[in-house]
């Protein structure tokens, strides 16, 4: 539902420490991939998160520009400090990897999942 809910409001993508066969694999299997425009795996750059090569080439591969309203969503304080680095908000979610300790040092926000991640975007 959350996935349905963004892809309505914004283009999205996904970037990932795993591989882009992998996640492909994962979101076809899933019936997600269709929501998603660009998918960054760990092979498509040079420097993985927590640098923010990888979201720089998802955004560059959506056709955002510095300054467009971005959103960050991840479960990892790597997913938060690659957004830090890269100079966009960052929402921690606490249904993944990460503890809310964790993502309290770097996260501009914390929810406790995508769906509430993305109702947090709408309302912001």
């Amino acid at each position: 539902e959350a996935i349905e809910i963004a892809h309505s409001q914004a283009r999205l993508g996904v970037v990932t420490t795993k591989t882009a066969e992998y996640s492909r694999i994962l979101l076809e299997h899933f019936d997600l991939m269709d929501y998603f425009d660009v998918l960054i795996g760990r092979e498509d750059v040079t420097h993985p998160k927590p640098h923010p090569e990888p979201i720089y080439k998802a955004l560059k591969s959506l056709g955002y520009s510095y300054g467009t309203v971005t959103y960050f969503i991840g479960d990892t304080p790597e997913d938060m400090l690659a957004a830090e680095e890269a100079d966009i908000a960052s929402i921690g979610v606490l249904c993944g990897y990460g503890d809310k300790a964790q993502l309290d040092e770097t996260a501009d926000f914390i929810q406790k999942d995508a769906l509430s991640a993305v109702q947090l975007i709408e309302k912001i």
